[in-house]
């Protein structure tokens, strides 16, 4: 494609999007499940360039938002995650022009890898209005997983030369594959994605939005919805080959189970009752329907290295390079794919000081940002999972604590997994970050509201109607009288 009618279409494409900066967010979320589809089937000859459409989307969303819509007095101050970000983007940005790298555009991919979609964590709490409007949302994003699992099953099993087995059009590497007892070797599913790493992110993250739903009350359609798409995503899990999605659902039923078992509500207890007969359910329906992945999974995870040696080296390796003198850093993007992506595609200089070869994602960190640089990021990680935490505790509304427990657990499993190598798993790092600032909003206008629905009741039974005088809550800036205003 023409960079320059490219450049247009990018242009006419960041206006339309700062239009309704809500609806763009939300388009950028579904795009980044159907994205890899459009790269791998549709529009493969511009594969590079689709790769930056809900990067364009975000902008225009941020430029409006943040230019006409946000007041930095009204967001809940979190002094410590601001400092962080701030040295966090000033570190990166030092390393844009690491004299290493060679090409200051690596350097700018690197910082577009790192911090490109922090905003969204500012701004979530200003898209959804209500608590009723974000369960809406779940419920029919989640809805994706059937088409997205239905094709995943189809790719299983299809013979892995199938032109539904494929990733992004370029690509040197064969199609992963894996057998079970049968000897037929089968495709590692990709789903729409591009890769296996960004469809094992999904999954993961779609099974705890499932959990967060499927302990409220629905009605019986989107229950048995649900419900199917939650054996579905089971299957596709196995039929991935990673041990990685299948141990991380393991550890969200597992934190459902563990977190919510002291709860005193009845309400609480029984939706915790349903969530385990739910999650065994799904469990069978799963294993009898994909009894080939499981057989083939439990084939892999028995025959290839060691599940904890590959996690605690996560952990470990990065300490063996805090010897080498090397300690200032390669420059942001150095370690990335897409960095010597754009050398081959745009012919920049190559690096004058290359890096080591390293695949775990904190290594790479550790290499591109240096010490400091590594210690700030890792910092900044931990940091959201315990405001995280924070947020589930000060929750009081039953789904918004579980959507909390839910990017608890996430951020977790995710605090030494891929993130900044992991376009799809970054979008979903910092989405659900923002419900440090969401769901305490939405809790005090639910608790508002509550109180103005038992206020009415008791006034009405008394024959007369008593208005509920609202005050100051988290969040909210000059309340006034009336539920209706409440809201932004």
């Amino acid at each position: 494609m023409n960079l320059g009618i490219a450049l247009f279409g990018a242009v006419i494409l960041l206006v339309i999007s700062s239009w309704n900066w809500r609806r763009a967010v939300k388009a950028a979320l579904v795009l980044a499940v159907i994205e890899g589809a459009i790269r791998k089937w549709i529009l493969p000859g511009a594969s590079d360039l689709v790769y930056f459409l809900k990067d364009i989307i975000l902008l225009g969303a941020y430029a409006r938002y943040f230019i006409y819509e946000y007041k930095s007095k009204r967001a809940v101050a979190l002094p410590g995650l601001k400092i962080l970000l701030w040295v966090a983007m000033i570190l990166i940005g030092l390393q844009v022009f690491n004299i290493r790298l060679g090409s200051a555009a690596v350097g700018l991919f690197g910082f577009k890898a790192y911090l490109l979609y922090v905003p969204l964590c500012f701004m979530l709490r200003d898209v959804f209005r209500s608590t009723e409007e974000l369960q809406s949302f779940l419920k029919w994003y989640l809805l994706l997983v059937i088409p997205v699992g239905a094709l995943g099953a189809l790719q299983f099993f299809s013979p892995p030369d199938s032109p539904i087995n494929t990733y992004v059009a370029g690509e040197e590497a064969d199609i992963a594959t894996f057998g079970g007892s049968d000897d037929i070797v089968r495709a590692r599913i990709t789903g729409t994605f591009s890769y296996i790493s960004g469809y094992t992110a999904y999954l993961t993250v779609c099974q705890a939005l499932l959990f967060s739903l499927l302990v409220v009350k629905l009605n019986k359609v989107w229950m048995a919805i649900l419900m199917g798409g939650q054996a579905l995503l089971m299957g596709n899990m196995f039929m991935t080959g990673s041990r990685g999605p299948v141990f991380s659902g393991v550890i969200v039923f597992a934190g459902f189970l563990i977190f919510n078992q002291l709860a005193r509500a009845r309400e609480v207890r029984k939706a915790l009752t349903m969530l385990l007969l739910t999650g065994v359910v799904c469990g069978v329906a799963s294993v009898y329907w994909f009894s080939d992945a499981l057989d083939a999974f439990w084939q892999r995870v028995t025959t290839s290295d060691s599940a904890s040696e590959r996690m605690t080296s996560s952990f470990m390796e990065p300490l063996l390079f805090l010897s080498d003198p090397e300690v200032l850093g390669y420059g942001a993007g150095a370690t990335h794919p897409g960095g010597a992506g754009l050398r081959a595609r745009f012919g920049l200089t190559e690096p004058s000081v290359a890096p080591p070869d390293a695949e775990n994602e904190t290594v790479r960190v550790m290499l591109e940002l240096g010490v400091f640089g590594f210690l700030v990021w890792y910092g900044l990680k931990l940091y959201l999972i315990v405001a995280l935490w924070r947020t589930r505790v000060q929750t009081r509304n039953p789904f918004l604590k579980n959507l909390a427990l839910a990017s608890f657990l996430v951020h977790a499993i995710l605090f030494t997994g891929t993130t900044v190598l992991n376009h799809t798993a970054h979008v979903y790092f910092w989405f659900m970050a923002g419900f440090i600032f969401l769901l305490p909003r939405l809790d005090s206008i639910a608790a508002h509201e509550q109180l103005e629905n038992n206020r009415y009741s008791a006034g009405s039974g008394n024959g007369q109607l008593q208005k509920l005088p609202v005050a100051a809550a988290p969040g909210i800036v000059k309340p006034v009288s009336g539920p209706k205003h409440i809201h932004h």
